[in-house]
């Protein structure tokens, strides 16, 4: 991590509550303060009464969608970072999804299941432009 003297703040948004607890882990143990949603709407929320540096949200979740989330998330706060994450590739319904999380202003995407390291790398690089 590229944040020294304070712990990068981040929002995990996702509706499988495995998914929020593992990622939230590995977010932890990486340094991080973490913050868990498990849907947009809890979201913003959080994010209204305490922002955060980095958001990691999952796109395919009820009531809103990590698209819906992105989208809001910029308009409120157009420096924050986003990493979209999905189980697309094995999903053909959301085939393309991870492109349009892109398009939508996330800047950085991953395909679950992904590894330690991979969060990592994305949370440095988003970290080095903070």
């Amino acid at each position: 991590m590229s944040r020294s003297a304070e712990k990068v703040r981040v929002l995990l948004v996702d509706d499988e509550q495995q998914v929020r607890e593992a990622v939230g882990l590995m977010l932890a143990e990486a340094g991080c303060e973490v913050v868990l949603a498990q849907n947009g709407i809890e979201a913003l929320d959080r994010f209204r009464d305490w922002p955060q540096d980095v958001v990691i949200t999952d796109l395919a979740m009820p009531g809103k969608d990590g698209f819906q989330t992105i989208r809001e998330l910029k308009n409120l706060s157009p420096q924050v970072k986003i990493i979209a994450i999905s189980g697309a590739a094995y999903s053909p319904c959301l085939s393309g999804g991870l492109d349009a999380a892109r398009r939508l202003g996330a800047d950085q995407v991953l395909a679950k299941p992904f590894s330690f390291r991979e969060l990592t790398e994305s949370l440095n690089v988003l970290l080095q432009v903070v």
